[in-house]
């Protein structure tokens, strides 16, 4: 099949966040982003699976300490 497509950015932030369990999914993401929003944090890539989240952002990292104490 080959490569589709490639992409770099600097600066960006990874962050991994499991839930302890697959039920409420939908409510787990809403706090999430919840929190993102309460510190003005924007995200630029998500993605899901059934137990695992992973958002990145390429912001100022100012608020990531208050981020993830939420």
């Amino acid at each position: 099949m080959g490569v589709k497509a490639v992409g770099c950015k600097d600066n960006i932030i990874a962050i991994r966040i499991r839930a302890a369990h697959a039920a409420g999914l939908m409510v787990f993401l809403r706090k999430i982003f919840e929190v993102f929003e309460k510190y003005r944090t924007s995200i630029d890539m998500i993605t899901t699976s059934e137990v695992e989240n992973r958002f990145s952002h390429h912001d100022n990292p100012t608020h990531l300490k208050e981020i993830r104490r939420a």
